[in-house]
């Protein structure tokens, strides 16, 4: 204000707006700005640029969308970006990832990731009985095989016996999913003849929390067969350290191919070679091994 009545008074005295602006070092449009706001009887203050509302800015429908998204079981362990892509996938709503975060994250639903996250305490790690003998305890997970192609990946499903350290189960797959997940499992149990054991002398099952392990076809058939599910805690790996190592032992060996041609090329090597120090790989039913 003190501004435009300095210039109005130098106009007075034959100075001319151009001129006053030179000499305050101000743009002329601004001064004809505050002047036809101050006409208007408005603020002269600086506002935000732009409208207080965004014309594209999230609609209620598709804020409560992502949220009901982020709440399906089978999606509760997606990242906020592989959300928002299955999302665009569906068809269900379009936004951006940081849309995405901020809405999670307004709802309770994003946190931090990562080693250095603490544990809020609730978590408990499994309690682990001694063992007498094998087929007592097995444990599973699931591991990244690099392929020539950048971004794809074979997965290594692997059930461990706990006692004798013997794999009792492998596959090799292009897929990460609970169906792989429910074929390994079955493998594994008629590799052992789980089935013929009495109900009380059924293996218990430890792994991680991955949503392979947690999808309800996988747990269902934990459940129909009397076996124990036992779940180590995030980002604590001394939960379930024996399959670790031994996915530790596989990718350390001198042999082990820095990546795999395709599945049948993995299939080959896992079918083949013993880890040093560990027992032969169990085939996979219908194995043949290729002529030398």
């Amino acid at each position: 204000m003190e501004m435009l009545d300095l210039i109005d008074e130098s106009a007075k005295e034959g100075v001319s707006c151009r001129r006053s602006c030179e000499l305050l070092m101000i743009h002329r449009s601004r001064i004809f700005r505050w002047q036809a706001a101050r006409c208007r009887d408005q603020s002269l203050e600086n506002g935000t640029p732009g409208p207080e509302q965004a014309l594209h800015r999230l609609l209620p429908e598709e804020r409560k969308t992502i949220v009901a998204l982020a709440r399906q079981e089978n999606l509760v362990d997606l990242s906020h970006r592989e959300l928002t892509v299955t999302a665009w996938d569906k068809g269900l709503v379009y936004v951006s990832f940081s849309t995405t975060y901020r809405v999670l994250k307004d709802s309770g639903l994003m946190g931090m990731r990562g080693k250095d996250r603490r544990h809020n305490g609730s978590a408990m790690a499994p309690i682990r009985k001694d063992l007498t003998g094998p087929n007592q305890r097995w444990c599973w997970d699931i591991s990244y095989l690099m392929t020539p192609v950048k971004g794809h990946y074979l997965y290594l499903f692997m059930v461990l016996d706990e006692y004798s350290r013997k794999i009792v189960h492998w596959i090799i797959s292009w897929w990460l999913n609970a169906s792989e997940a429910k074929a390994l499992l079955e493998g594994a149990m008629a590799n052992e003849n789980v089935l013929n054991l009495p109900e009380d002398q059924r293996p218990e099952i430890i792994n991680d929390r991955g949503r392979q392990m947690k999808a309800r076809p996988v747990r269902q058939v934990f459940e129909d067969h009397k076996m124990p599910q036992l779940f180590a805690r995030p980002r604590t790996p001394n939960d379930n350290p024996f399959i670790e190592s031994m996915f530790s032992t596989v990718k350390t060996d001198p042999e082990f191919p820095e990546q795999f041609r395709d599945d049948v090329h993995a299939k080959e090597y896992f079918g083949i070679v013993s880890v040093r120090g560990s027992t032969p790989y169990a085939r996979p039913p219908g194995y043949v091994k290729p002529a030398e």
